[in-house]
């Protein structure tokens, strides 16, 4: 008999997933591991180095450590002891009926894809080697032939419990209010934890540009206008003058645009446009734009446009500082947020931000500097807040006031209640299909 490994922090579980270690099982001095059985299903035995494999599975897909409490590391064990009974109850049912097909390709091609995900952590073939060794296999084809057995089950097992759902026989059974609430708050150490978060309004001031370059800009645009209503291609002429990056390169195509989107000067002038037509110049915060409708449809349109922003140099990029300083000091002497806002927030910007996650992912670095230490009430500095792929002449200026804030934890009741409900629904609706079957079944289970 193989020996087998203790799970500790092995680097091999954290590479290879749920059930990729063997675990030490019961055994004396000087003799060959012993296993026993934990439970009988019909005539399947679980042992508990399967009760063990999957236990420290579930752990490490948790992100949490084995529990140092003795009683709930057994309370523990004891619950997964009757989902582990229920899945190889599942299983059973699932190959009595032939319905139910896995090939063996299908099984091969999902056993790459965990040792795929596997290596990748390991600077090399022998770093890989060597852990499969440290977990109790003798290499990558031992340890493909214990994954083949587990992919074949979980395979069948999902099969299974779709043809179930299918046929109505898994069908949801909704929870009741107290019922989910109470599941809320037993499982609030495995939710997924929420970022910091705060309410906030904003002023945001945008730098302007040197009068003469604007001037020189909207005369610049006025020109183009004239030859493409004299039948100069649109594509053509936005691929040599317009300054956005994002559609330049692609003839000015900014796709299919919802109201809602685009900023309030851009939106009405192209929504009001008739198809095929060029438009007048119209400023934005972004400059000038020439806007073409290609196609119409009710609730959108496919638009290109030409846009010709005047530069902004370092007096205009000063002046925007000073006039944050100045709006900021006023807002400090008592001056209203509101009033001062509708003056100077510049409207391509959000005005405000509702629970508003400080996640590094989704909100711009400047925002998370502003707001990490900001508690409510809090009016912050005047902050730069960079404009993408612009340089630093052109960064804006924001005054955030706070409103609320929560440290990171577990989201809200109210914020998880129809998820929580949705998925209670469902496993209520298959531990009813399980209960019929344990019925029928015999299930003798044992202290692990």
């Amino acid at each position: 008999m193989r020996p087998r490994l203790a799970v500790t922090a092995c680097g091999l579980v954290l590479a290879l997933g749920a059930g990729a270690t063997r675990p030490l099982v019961a055994q004396g001095q000087g003799e060959e591991p012993v296993d026993r059985v934990v439970a009988v299903v019909n005539n399947a035995a679980i042992t508990f180095t399967q009760l063990q494999e999957e236990y420290y599975a579930r752990l490490q897909q948790e992100g949490r450590p084995p529990p140092t409490d003795e009683a709930q590391l057994k309370r523990e064990m004891r619950a997964l002891v009757d989902t582990i009974v229920d899945d190889e109850l599942l299983f059973q049912q699932a190959i009595r009926d032939t319905n139910i097909k896995v090939t063996p390709i299908e099984v091969n091609d999902a056993v790459d894809l965990v040792l795929r995900d596997a290596r990748q952590p390991f600077p090399s073939e022998d770093a890989f080697q060597a852990e499969l060794r440290k977990a109790g296999f003798l290499g990558i084809d031992d340890y493909r032939r214990w994954m083949n057995d587990r992919q074949y089950r979980e395979l069948v097992k999902q099969r299974y419990i779709q043809l179930l759902a299918e046929k109505g026989l898994t069908d949801p059974i909704q929870p009741t209010e107290s019922e989910v609430r109470a599941f809320y708050e037993s499982n609030l150490d495995r939710l997924p934890r929420r970022p910091p978060t705060r309410s906030i309004r904003q002023i945001v001031i945008a730098p302007k540009p040197n009068p003469a370059e604007k001037a020189k800009a909207r005369v610049l645009a006025d020109s183009l206008v004239q030859a493409l209503r004299a039948g100069a291609d649109f594509q053509v002429v936005a691929r040599r003058f317009s300054q956005d990056p994002g559609s330049a390169a692609q003839g000015g195509d900014l796709g299919w645009v919802r109201p809602g989107v685009m900023v309030r000067e851009f939106e009405r002038a192209a929504f009001a446009l008739p198809r095929g037509t060029i438009s007048d110049p119209v400023e934005s915060p972004f400059g000038y734009h020439i806007i073409q409708v290609e196609r119409i449809q009710p609730s959108e349109r496919k638009i290109r446009h030409i846009l010709l922003s005047a530069p902004i140099d370092s007096a205009g990029a000063a002046a925007a500082r000073e006039l944050a300083d100045t709006v900021r000091a006023l807002i400090v002497a008592g001056a209203s947020f509101d009033s001062l806002q509708g003056i100077y927030h510049d409207p391509s910007e959000t005005r405000e931000g509702r629970a508003l996650e400080l996640d590094p992912q989704t909100v711009p670095a400047a925002y998370i500097d502003a707001l990490t230490a900001a508690d409510s009430g809090t009016l912050t500095p005047v902050t730069p807040l960079p404009v993408p792929g612009g340089g630093p002449l052109q960064s804006k200026y924001m005054i955030i006031k706070v409103f609320a804030a929560a440290p990171a934890g577990p989201p809200p009741f109210d914020r998880m209640r129809e998820v929580l409900r949705a998925r209670m629904a469902e496993a209520n609706g298959r531990e009813h299909y399980l209960e019929q079957l344990r019925q029928k079944a015999f299930i003798d289970i044992h202290e692990p």
